[in-house]
């Protein structure tokens, strides 16, 4: 059976699955073995395609599950933007964007970021509409699990993705709802648990060593390659100063040939290499701190994500028919100045009015007295739960931030922001709606 995966990144063709023999075998003597190198996932939904479909319908069995899941996600959005009383019109919108935006172009895509993207959303979803219901329904708490199991299987960020889950367990414990806290809890912590532990015994069988992914050593090369900028002669402090001259650009081809090529001089095997370089992403913090926050955090790719937002329909279908690989696309053509400009402002707007927003009630929570503030606060669903999704979105965010950052890794993470911002006008609005009753009835 053979399944090929094309690589947008300067690779050649590289085959996911040549037989079944991966499910029993892997070789980690060897930095190309793929099915070290990717979680099992996706090249399990690939081989799930092509044995329904066949050879040459195996590509559009995997966009239409990717599209399914979208509509999944779309609707538990839906029942989340309902129980945070979201205006009506200013929910169509949202989703509209949401459906028809960046979502929209990558199920159109054979990548992994649809589909980890779709079920961060129903996740996360399911758990805001559990806190705003005050219960965890059986199904809900089945869709949550299946869900973040699937993320542990589908990309190595699936295990900081349910760690940064960790501020919508909080908020359960701050109203002391000790047990539904501790169920959530507990749903999150055994789905991590679970697709951790299934990963490192599979591993353990096919090769007889414990590990996820061979391809730790990848993201830490990447993290490295960009303190170049600031450090020019840094890669003499490294495990690779010896091969050097590969890293003409901070490029994934690159890397991998100057991991692949120390593998071979040294006599080594990718886990050995991911163990040198973590040591030595340690020691460039150590060495070089200014300068690892500069590349890290100033890096175009880290803050080009804050241009671009969920407040951009239709731009998913317009590049999913030009195929177009860059979200920045619909900033530079396709779309009419005027038009460009107007979600621009006014998505700062929202962000700035989501900040303010957002920031004045907690400046108010810090006047008050401690016990009052912790009365409030745990009063204040709405505005507790939306704090705890900018926590979430902001580690996660963080956590990309500090290894390597592309705007496609944080789809999630960029549609709850985009979220917060459409609820902060709504909640306005109905705020000066109830205000405006209230004084109707007082006058």
């Amino acid at each position: 059976m053979r399944v090929f995966l094309r690589m947008q990144r300067g690779m050649s063709t590289i085959t996911i699955l040549k037989d079944s023999s991966w499910l029993h075998h892997a070789d980690i003597t060897k930095f190309s073995d793929i099915t070290a190198f990717r979680m099992p996932g996706f090249p399990l939904l690939i081989a799930l395609s092509k044995y329904l479909f066949g050879e040459d319908g195996w590509r559009g069995g995997v966009l239409l599950v990717h599209l399914l899941f979208v509509g999944i996600s779309a609707y538990t959005l839906y029942l989340l933007a309902r129980e945070l009383r979201f205006k009506s019109w200013i929910r169509r919108i949202f989703l509209g964007c949401y459906i028809t935006g960046m979502p929209l172009y990558y199920a159109m895509l054979v990548l992994t970021d649809s589909m980890f993207c779709s079920l961060s959303v129903v996740a996360l979803s399911v758990l805001g509409v559990s806190y705003m219901r005050q219960r965890l329904s059986i199904a809900h708490g089945i869709v949550l699990f299946l869900s973040l199991v699937l993320l542990g299987f589908w990309r190595e960020s699936g295990v900081p993705l349910i760690l940064s889950c960790a501020p919508l367990w909080g908020i359960f414990f701050l109203q002391k709802q000790w047990h539904k806290g501790v169920v959530i809890s507990a749903l999150c912590l055994g789905a991590l648990f679970v697709s951790h532990e299934t990963m490192c015994r599979w591993n353990e069988y096919r090769t007889g060593v414990r590990f996820v992914t061979t391809g730790f050593s990848t993201a830490l090369c990447a993290a490295l390659g960009g303190l170049v900028q600031y450090v020019p002669d840094f890669w003499e402090y490294t495990c690779l100063k010896e091969h050097k001259h590969l890293a003409a650009k901070n490029e994934f081809s690159n890397i991998c040939a100057m991991i692949e090529r120390k593998m071979e001089v040294e006599e080594i095997g990718p886990l050995e290499a991911a163990r040198q370089l973590k040591e030595d992403y340690i020691k460039s913090w150590m060495m070089f701190p200014i300068e690892q926050l500069k590349a890290q955090f100033l890096n175009t790719q880290s803050v080009g994500w804050g241009a671009c937002s969920t407040l951009w329909p239709a731009c998913g279908l317009v590049q999913a028919f030009r195929g177009k690989n860059d979200p920045l696309v619909p900033m530079r053509e396709g779309f009419p100045l005027w038009f460009v400009a107007f979600s621009v402002i006014t998505s700062c707007l929202l962000s700035v009015l989501m900040f303010v927003h957002l920031g004045t009630a907690f400046i108010k929570l810090l006047c008050k007295r401690r016990e009052k503030a912790l009365c409030i606060a745990a009063n204040n669903k709405e505005q507790l739960l939306c704090w705890a999704f900018f926590l979430q979105s902001a580690a996660f965010i963080f956590v990309y931030l500090m290894i390597h950052m592309e705007y496609r890794y944080i789809l999630s993470s960029i549609t709850f922001f985009g979220f917060l911002g459409w609820w902060t006008l709504s909640d306005i609005l109905y705020m000066r709606q109830k205000n405006s009753s209230t004084n109707g009835v007082t006058g």
